[in-house]
């Protein structure tokens, strides 16, 4: 090698380093003596040169001691997992052990955030009574000192939470709250709970918007109660004729559903003998016209490319269960999780179809 080539692999090592990818030991060494046999060189280069080498030496053994004790890590969090499996119960000890060494842990943030969402799965099925992500986070950040504010936004959320109804002033004074604490979670929160942070305030936010909602949205639920009621029916009675569930039909009427798909719209309007234009009066949306069907009708019934292919019946099937779980999914932070996971496979068997 001359000494251009050892430039170039110095700078190819230092991106590596950069990644964060492991260089194996043998190659920087071979560079190094490989630089040792360099007659005709400045000795101020050389000595230049032999210092990157270093550096790059030791935060390549730096870089090794983090995978070493990311890897132990994992292998005692899927340890604890598969006892959980086996039906062994896990002491909360050591779960707050884990919790505790990867908080301290040099392991970089992306890997913490993986490995901390798998001791919070333990955490929720270990817990003496259920609890959710949301819970774990409140009760984290109780035992956290200087984030005052932080806390107290918790228990406005918690308070607000606990009522069914909530005024627009309720939810812009909660926004509002949010916006003021948001760099007060930057400054004092370590990355992974940060992250976790703004995740499950987002949620909650939300969830208090989709209430807020709810309360103004009650129109067509009070249009399907009157004509149920007008009609004698019970909601079995509404759900059998309209092939909608009961307790869908009870949480419509309530107001704790907003407006469902259009399709469960027409359902119930058809089973009450309702003429669909007055239920597009009561859902304020524009008739459509004679050609256009539901997404799932479109989807299987027409032609498309895939790229730049037909798409096959197989296809078009598993595109069509993927869009459907989607919507009928509640995104809720209690059941979130299971329905990305539902949501997820069908995206693999999309996925696999388009490969056969």
């Amino acid at each position: 090698m001359n000494l251009n080539d050892l430039l170039t692999l110095n700078e190819e090592f230092a991106q590596k380093i950069k990644n964060n990818d492991i260089i194996d030991d043998n190659s920087i060494e071979n560079a190094i003596q490989e630089l040792h046999k360099i007659d005709k060189i400045d000795k101020d280069i050389k000595d230049l040169l032999l210092k990157k080498y270093e550096k790059i030496r030791q935060e390549n053994e730096s870089l090794k001691e983090k995978e070493k004790e990311k890897e132990d890590l994992l292998k005692k969090i899927d340890e604890a997992l598969e006892r959980g499996k086996d039906g062994q119960f896990i002491q909360l000890e050591e779960i707050e052990e884990l919790s505790e060494f990867l908080k301290v842990s040099s392991i970089d943030t992306d890997t913490k955030n993986v490995l901390n969402s798998r001791i919070l799965k333990l955490r929720r099925k270990y817990a003496p009574i259920k609890a959710t992500r949301w819970d774990l986070f409140v009760e984290d950040m109780a035992k956290l000192e200087g984030i005052e504010e932080i806390n107290n936004l918790i228990n406005e959320i918690n308070t607000t939470l606990s009522n069914k109804n909530i005024s627009e002033d309720t939810f812009n004074r909660i926004d509002s709250i949010y916006k003021e604490v948001f760099p007060i979670i930057n400054e004092k929160l370590d990355e992974v709970d940060r992250r976790r942070a703004i995740s499950l305030f987002n949620n909650k936010i939300k969830v208090l918007y989709n209430r807020l909602n709810r309360i103004t949205d009650t129109v067509f639920g009070d249009w399907i109660k009157k004509l149920r009621t007008e009609k004698q029916l019970t909601y079995k009675e509404l759900g059998s004729l309209s092939e909608v569930s009961s307790s869908y039909i009870y949480r419509i009427e309530a107001g704790e559903k907003k407006t469902p798909s259009m399709a469960v719209a027409c359902a119930l309007s058809d089973a009450l003998g309702q003429d669909r234009t007055e239920l597009y009066k009561i859902l304020n949306v524009y008739p459509p016209s004679e050609n256009v069907v539901e997404l799932k009708e479109l989807l299987k019934n027409n032609d498309f490319f895939i790229h730049g292919k037909l798409a096959t019946k197989k296809q078009k099937n598993s595109l069509v269960k993927l869009i459907e779980q989607i919507i009928e999914s509640e995104w809720k932070d209690e059941t979130k999780l299971d329905e990305s996971f539902k949501i997820r496979g069908y995206i693999d068997t999309f996925k696999n179809s388009l490969n056969n």
